[in-house]
């Protein structure tokens, strides 16, 4: 019997999770971003300005969906406001009904971990997918990130970030935060501000069709998988206790779980062994060095021995 972890049916778009435009800080506008990445191949874009829930009904047509969300920032207290080595806690959230007119506000939200659980969940109780951004940007390690609680996905890869020079293809960061107990998707995003942060990390969703419906579905589902450019994922299932991925183009495929059951395969196909452990996820490297990266699947519900 194969059970699709990727589902079998649907079409996969290309979608760009964390954006901005002239409604905050970016340099083009809307309409501008809309084309740039519609011309790139982009099916999908979510409109995340900062602090700013901006909706875009009108960028909508029969083959671009505009999301609408927005980014908050929580950051800590410094001496003079914004510097350049404080840490600060940034997140997207992307409104899953096309019909949400409000959002929680991030004002006055204190920078600590209880704090920020909270407003997560204010924002999820509120119908939005929260993500958490570029860990290593923020100046943020192991202390801060593992007492944020709750949030749907991380960005395993902030494009935007590393043509800037920061090391936030988050592999680590994601992995403490499932050993941790989060159950968390990973995503890619371009967090463009300008054309140097343009298509260099993308998601890949799967969805029946390209509307809001059900592309929310799809995220709410975790159906997709993260890329910065990486081999495409065709395919991922299980079948006769085998898990099996099928790629484009990937020179090799790695295996990852949260114990020392991890295993590496040259080629572009690879099938591992279903073994007990509390989640896997997988990363397709290209020949070029670039990755895609599935999310984490927790396949058994047992606590880790």
């Amino acid at each position: 019997m194969r059970k699709y972890l990727l589902s079998e049916s649907g079409t996969f778009y290309r979608a760009n999770l964390h954006c901005h435009t002239t409604c905050s800080d970016g340099k083009y506008t809307p309409e501008e971003t809309k084309k740039f990445y519609k011309d790139e191949g982009y099916s999908i874009v979510a409109f995340t300005d900062h602090r700013k829930f901006v909706r875009h009904p009108e960028l909508c047509d029969d083959g671009f969906l505009a999301l609408n969300g927005f980014e908050a920032d929580i950051s800590e207290p410094t001496p003079g406001g914004w510097s350049l080595t404080m840490k600060t806690c940034h997140l997207c959230a992307i409104a899953l009904d096309e019909n949400t007119e409000t959002a929680p506000s991030c004002a006055g939200i204190s920078y600590d971990g209880e704090s920020i659980s909270a407003y997560i969940k204010s924002c999820k109780d509120a119908g939005f997918f929260v993500t958490y951004n570029h860990p290593t940007w923020s100046l943020e390690s192991y202390p801060e990130y593992m007492g944020y609680k709750g949030a749907d996905a991380l960005e395993i890869v902030n494009y935007g970030c590393v043509v800037e020079g920061f090391n936030d293809r988050n592999d680590h960061c994601y992995d403490d935060m499932l050993r941790g107990g989060e159950r968390l998707f990973a995503v890619g995003a371009d967090d463009n501000h300008n054309e140097a942060h343009h298509f260099g990390g993308y998601t890949m969703i799967k969805a029946d069709e390209l509307t809001y419906e059900a592309v929310a579905k799809s995220l709410k589902e975790g159906n997709f998988y993260a890329s910065e450019g990486g081999p495409k994922i065709e395919e991922l299932y299980i079948e006769d206790g085998i898990i099996h991925v099928k790629t484009d183009c990937a020179r090799e495929i790695f295996f990852s779980t949260d114990r020392r059951i991890c295993h590496y395969a040259k080629g572009k196909d690879a099938s591992f062994a279903l073994r007990e452990f509390d989640y896997f996820r997988i990363t397709a490297v290209g020949q070029d060095g670039k990755c895609s990266w599935t999310r984490a699947y927790f396949l058994f519900d047992k606590k880790r021995k």
